[in-house]
Parts: C-alpha cells; sequence; structure tokens
C-alpha cells in the first residue's frame, strides 16, 4: 500500500498544527485504543533495573509515563516528539500526575541526543514517521550505549492487515483509479479517485473516499468534482483517526483557472453511529487564497 511520507518540514508543521492539536483533544480515546501496545513496551523494560529510556515520537506522553511510573527511583525515560502541543500536554500530565519523566520537543532524526546515554529505545507507532529511517536510526544509535535495546511498535505488512488495503481494492472494484497517495491513521483510510480525466489529464468526476476498518464511512464531498473548478478538493489531511481536514478551491468568474481567489476549509469528525462509521462536517471557513 502507498501511504504518504512526509518531508521534515511537512512533519513538523503537521503535527504542530491541526494534526498535533486534534490528538491532544483525542488524547483518552486514543490512550485506551493504545494500551494494549503500551502494556508490551512497559512489560519489555520492566525486568531491568537502572535503565534509561528514550521514548520516540511520545505524543502526549501515556507511554513515557507508564515506563517512568514502572522504573521508579530505579529509572528515567525521556519522551521525545516533535509535536509542540503534545509535549506541552505530556509535560502537563507528568505535573500532574507527580510522575518523574521528562519531555523534549525535538525530532528524532536529527537531535543532538547526549551520546551513549541510553539503555533501551521504545517507541509506540512513532518510527513509522521518519522521513529518513537510515538517518533517524544512525541518529538513535549514536544515543544507545553499547548493548542498549530497541524495542518498537508499528504495523506489519499490508498483507497482514487486510483492513489497510480493503479501502483500495473496494474503491478499484467499482470502477474508480486511484489518484496519488493513501492517507492511513490508525483504522482510518482516506483516498482520492477518479471516474476519468480532460485534455489535459487532471481528474474529472473525481471524489475523495473515507473507509474506517475497510467499511465504507462517507465522501468529502456531495456531488463529484472536476479539477479547476469551484469546490474543487485540493488537499485532503488525515488529522487523526477520528479528523479529516479538507481544503477545496473556491472561483469566482473573474478568477483565471490558475489561481482561485479563495479556499474553504472544512473540519470532519468520524463519528460511531449505529449504521457504522460516519464522516461527519462540523466546521467550514473561508478564506483568501492570497492569505
Amino acid at each position: 500500500m502507498n501511504t504518504v511520507r512526509e518531508s521534515d518540514v511537512d512533519q513538523a508543521a503537521l503535527w504542530n498544527g491541526g494534526a498535533g492539536l486534534a490528538w491532544v483533544e483525542a488524547q483518552e480515546l486514543l490512550d485506551r485504543l493504545f494500551t494494549p501496545f503500551e502494556k508490551l513496551l512497559v512489560e519489555a523494560v520492566r525486568a531491568r533495573s537502572g535503565l534509561r529510556v528514550l521514548d520516540v515520537g511520545c505524543g502526549t506522553g501515556s507511554t513515557t509515563l507508564a515506563v517512568a511510573r514502572s522504573l521508579g527511583a530505579n529509572g528515567r525515560c525521556v519522551g521525545v516528539d516533535i509535536s509542540e502541543p503534545m509535549i506541552a500536554a505530556a509535560r502537563a500530565r507528568a505535573e500532574r500526575q507527580q510522575i518523574l519523566a521528562s519531555f523534549v520537543c525535538a525530532d528524532a532524526q536529527s537531535h543532538a541526543f547526549a551520546p551513549a546515554s541510553v539503555d533501551t529505545i521504545i517507541s509506540r507507532f512513532g518510527v513509522m514517521f521518519f522521513d529518513d529511517s537510515v538517518r533517524a536510526f544512525a541518529n538513535l544509535r549514536r544515543a544507545a550505549r553499547d548493548g542498549a535495546q530497541l524495542q518498537l511498535v508499528a504495523w506489519r505488512s499490508p498483507a497482514e492487515n487486510p483492513f489497510m488495503t480493503a479501502a483500495e481494492r473496494a474503491v478499484a472494484a467499482a470502477g474508480w483509479s486511484l489518484i496519488g497517495q493513501v492517507r492511513a491513521a490508525g483504522a482510518t483510510t482516506v483516498l482520492l479517485a477518479e471516474a476519468s480525466v480532460d485534455g489535459m489529464c487532471r481528474p474529472w468526476d473525481y471524489q475523495g473516499f473515507v473507509f474506517v476498518k475497510g467499511r465504507f464511512a462517507g465522501t468529502l464531498s456531495p456531488a463529484l468534482m472536476d479539477a479547476r473548478t469551484d469546490g474543487a478538493l485540493s488537499v485532503a489531511r488525515l488529522l487523526s483517526p477520528t479528523e479529516v481536514e479538507v481544503v477545496f478551491v473556491r472561483y469566482v468568474d473573474a478568477d483565471p483557472l490558475c489561481c482561485p481567489s479563495r479556499l474553504s476549509t472544512v473540519r470532519y469528525r468520524i463519528e460511531r453511529r449505529r449504521q457504522g462509521p460516519t464522516v461527519v462536517p462540523y466546521a467550514v471557513e473561508t478564506t483568501s487564497a492570497s492569505n
């Protein structure tokens, strides 16, 4: 499955903007969802004493705090994440719960960790966002002592997670052609697909689709769209497993095709309803495209 791999700059902008804020807002839900994986990581480090643990992509700090709580006075756990909103939330949780854990807002790919300073590196779905995995793990290796352990949780292959590719198969079976990259977060998948193209090979009769665990949850536009026309989808961002942000271009008669004068940003929630997961728009903001 093709998934979006953002650049370092894009990742920083994403997680310090809407995505980071959305994960902070959904902290309690996400913590419950990921508790089984957190327990695995805690158990992996609990047997050893005197540990210095680094939690990569710590988010709002749940796993960092759980490990620090488990180690007590016999060890130390430091969480690192690129998201300022998440790190702020993690620090507030540590202070509120009076747990001796610390947090660093930095990019683990390039941050200057003290050499040979950690005994164990852990990550709960954090290493998947590296722009350059080789550079990132080389940097983490420099931070690790000889004999240090690496314990991480990450998705296995698409073949072993059929719900991750069910969305693409369903859209293709209906006669659509995928456009660009598939976006995935947790069990949620967002993809764009076209029914045809215009004379310049631009998308024609295209739509944005949302699936949860391979189950159709809705579309991102009330009608099919054509490129370079009013209401055409420009950017789709999957902020979290339960929130999507979409930018639509807005034209007036005087606008040239290249340059719409306005943009409408729509936020959607993915709600659990009796009939199944459902995409629900809840906020819209229209601004000048020059802003």
